[in-house]
């Protein structure tokens, strides 16, 4: 699984180490839209089209369902993506409400759940359950962008989070994630 500039993200079979998918993480706009300058872009416009953020700079495979994996970009948007359809069928698209640009720069996958985690420019992880795409938490420490993060997982289902940033800073995080899940799940 490789993400690239362009907004795609290939899967590759690692026997034959050949291309067996391509999945489409950025999604162009409409004609009418118009790029940061506020000018009208043409289809095909590719300088234009440029000005959107569409690399995708996280991506993995889910421990717990290995069909299901997970693609995030620039764009702020977390992607959950079916393989065993059509050669990859997005599921669910997440991305916080009246968020700006707050561009993904890590995700992680917990090994025995349905959660993703992400890490942002703007500082802050989310955790997502991949089988509704709902925001399950968010957790609040750094003041600039999180460069990297490290999640240790606990055999309780408990995660330590550990996430370095551009405000030179280490946060450490403990977060019960089954208990998390069982306060989204209607009862």
């Amino acid at each position: 699984l490789v993400g690239a500039e362009d907004g795609q993200v290939h899967v590759c079979h690692t026997g034959t180490k050949k291309v067996v998918a391509i999945l489409r993480h950025f999604e162009a706009p409409a004609n009418n839209a118009t790029n940061n300058n506020g000018n009208n872009m043409n289809e095909g416009d590719e300088d234009a089209m440029m000005e959107f953020p569409m690399s995708v700079e996280g991506v993995g495979f889910s421990p717990a369902n290995p069909n299901w994996c997970a693609t995030a970009g620039v764009d702020g948007v977390l992607k959950i993506w079916d393989l065993t359809r059509d050669g990859g069928q997005c599921r669910h698209v997440c991305k916080v409400e009246a968020q700006d640009t707050d561009g993904i720069t890590r995700l992680r996958w917990h090994p025995t759940l349905p959660v993703v985690f992400t890490a942002t420019g703007s500082g802050k992880i989310y955790l997502w359950d991949a089988r509704s795409g709902t925001l399950v938490q968010t957790i609040t420490g750094h003041t600039n962008l999180i460069n990297d993060m490290d999640i240790q997982f606990m055999s309780s289902g408990a995660a330590i989070v550990v996430s370095g940033g551009d405000d030179n800073s280490v946060r450490v995080f403990e977060i019960d994630v089954p208990t998390l899940l069982q306060q989204q799940t209607p009862a």
